[in-house]
């Protein structure tokens, strides 16, 4: 990029180096933006491994062109009471979800959110979709047999994992073009 714009400006050719730097910079820069932004959202997630995930997924979204928000306004740890490792495949599963709908949505975006309603820890992901209304009777189903595809393997464990804790609530909501994932930790 630096060689290409050296070459353009050497040869005093403006017009080359004002294209360059259309094609080239100023997306660089986005980028650089959209990651600066997570990260100062990131910051109140106090779990290094939720951390690290959340950037993750988003840092996917966005290669993905999709537009993400993260909203976590106070600080957030999650509760002893859920495993690390169980809470960062649960979020793992909603996001790859998220991003996979998302991706095929005319109007591509996701919506992150982490936050503490009285006693109760919510982790919520709301992302678009192409239907206006996404059928989510799978997401409640039982799931005896395992689907080659990957999102029914995904919605399966997801069962799997949150049977092991009777205090977590899954709702999922479908409507507008849009389909939101709420884990309500009481």
């Amino acid at each position: 990029m630096l060689l290409s714009l050296e070459g353009a400006v050497s040869s005093g050719n403006i017009k080359e180096v004002q294209d360059i730097f259309q094609r080239v910079v100023k997306p660089t820069n986005a980028n650089l933006d959209d990651q600066t932004a997570v990260l100062s959202h990131l910051e109140n997630i106090e779990d290094t491994e939720i951390k690290s995930l959340v950037y993750n997924k988003v840092m996917t979204a966005i290669n993905n062109h999709i537009d993400v928000s993260v909203e976590v306004v106070e600080p957030f740890k999650l509760l002893p009471k859920v495993k690390i490792s169980d809470a960062v495949r649960i979020i793992a599963i909603l996001f790859d979800n998220a991003i996979n709908a998302a991706k095929k949505a005319p109007i591509k975006e996701i919506n992150v959110s982490l936050f503490i309603k009285g006693a109760a820890q919510y982790i919520v992901i709301r992302n678009s979709t192409a239907k206006e209304k996404v059928d989510l009777h799978m997401l409640a189903g039982n799931f005896k047999g395992i689907s080659s595809g990957k999102h029914f393997l995904g919605l399966r464990n997801l069962r799997i994992i949150l049977a092991s804790y009777p205090f977590i609530q899954h709702n999922s909501q479908s409507v507008n073009h849009s389909v939101t994932q709420e884990i309500i930790i009481h």
